[in-house]
């Protein structure tokens, strides 16, 4: 499990290096509505379940049900190299980054 700001925290970092790749010379993010929108979608679908309470509302947690294979055959397509964002991968050693 970890919290929902682990996953912001996540999110602002991929924005940040998406930003500093971008040959388009775009200077916003992707929209945070659309990003608060695929949660809500993987939770719908149980990519992502709430494992904290409902009324639990300033520290949510989420479990993700996707295999590792899967998340990182996805970054991948992606071209995101998931270990630079992820402190251990399932199976490897702690990673330092």
């Amino acid at each position: 499990t970890f919290p929902f700001e682990r996953m912001l925290a996540i999110r602002r970092a991929l924005v940040t290096d998406y930003l500093a790749n971008d040959r388009t010379g775009r200077t916003h993010p992707p929209e945070t509505v659309e990003f608060f929108s695929a949660v809500a979608s993987l939770c719908s679908v149980r990519v992502l379940t709430r494992v904290s309470p409902p009324e639990e509302l300033t520290s949510v947690r989420l479990r993700c049900n996707a295999s590792w294979e899967y998340t990182d055959a996805v970054a991948k397509d992606l071209g995101i190299d998931l270990s630079k964002y992820l402190f251990e991968a399932p199976g490897a050693e702690a990673i330092t980054r």
